[in-house]
């Protein structure tokens, strides 16, 4: 019985000194990482369904994210949730509320490409206090597309990335409103108004991408470092466009 405690209690050990330190994002055996963080932005957007200005200015995130990695492959599900203050030419601000959960997937094609997949959901909500106080506007999308990741030459700890949907189901808050939209009073209209009306577009008519860089965290250190560069931009009939900025820092559990 002794030796049997001893036997599990060694096993135990092992364990735990692997876990402690082993490579925070190393791929040659499967291990599920978490990963929570939060990071600062800079926005432009132009909402022309209320006027042609174009808003800018900062903002934070707060980011979560569960990875899966394998011996030749990675999963990843993001969850992100950044606000932003932008001002117009006329430093007229507005008031940008952003959520999305996105998920990846990648396979290695040699030590340093990796091509797979994306699939998410994004709804930009955006406020105009004093243009327009009695309506939420807002442009979300589903989309689906491929996604790559490619480590630098001699610089193995750092890593491009990036998507790119070529399927969108887009929906829009509708133009020429008279009258406010009292469901979204509720939290539950919140979340549910800007998914109403979904309409299928293509690459033609919608373009929604991310290109951005990370520093991953060597053996035996945790923090993981990125800059994303987020694009989209609809058609004249959607009438939005959008580009952001987020640099930010994020914990490997």
């Amino acid at each position: 019985m002794r030796y049997g405690l001893r036997q599990l209690l060694g096993i135990v050990a092992i364990c735990a000194y692997t876990h402690a330190h082993a490579d925070p994002l190393d791929n040659t055996r499967a291990n599920w990482r978490i990963q929570t963080g939060t990071y600062l932005q800079y926005e432009q957007a132009r909402e022309e369904t209320l006027h042609e200005l174009r808003n800018h200015g900062p903002g934070f995130g707060l980011v979560a994210q569960l990875q899966r990695n394998g011996a030749s492959n990675t999963h990843t599900l993001r969850f992100d949730l950044p606000i932003g203050v932008t001002f117009d030419r006329y430093a007229i601000p507005a008031i940008s509320l952003r959520y999305g959960l996105v998920g990846e997937g990648y396979w290695r094609i040699n030590h340093k490409l990796a091509l797979g997949y994306f699939g998410g959901m994004t709804v930009r909500n955006r406020l105009f206090p004093e243009w327009d106080d009695s309506h939420l506007y807002w442009m979300s999308d589903w989309s689906v597309g491929p996604a790559w990741s490619f480590t630098l030459p001699r610089y193995t700890r750092y890593e491009s990335f990036g998507h790119l949907a070529m399927l969108s189901f887009i929906s829009r808050s509708p133009q020429k409103r008279t009258n406010k939209l009292d469901s979204v009073v509720t939290l539950k209209g919140f979340f549910r108004t800007p998914q109403t009306g979904l309409a299928l577009q293509t690459l033609l008519d919608v373009q929604i991408a991310t290109l951005g860089i990370r520093r991953r965290p060597a053996a035996n250190q945790h923090w993981l470092w990125e800059y994303r560069l987020e694009f989209a931009r609809t058609s004249e009939t959607l009438n939005y466009v959008e580009v952001r900025h987020q640099l930010g820092g994020q914990y490997v559990f």
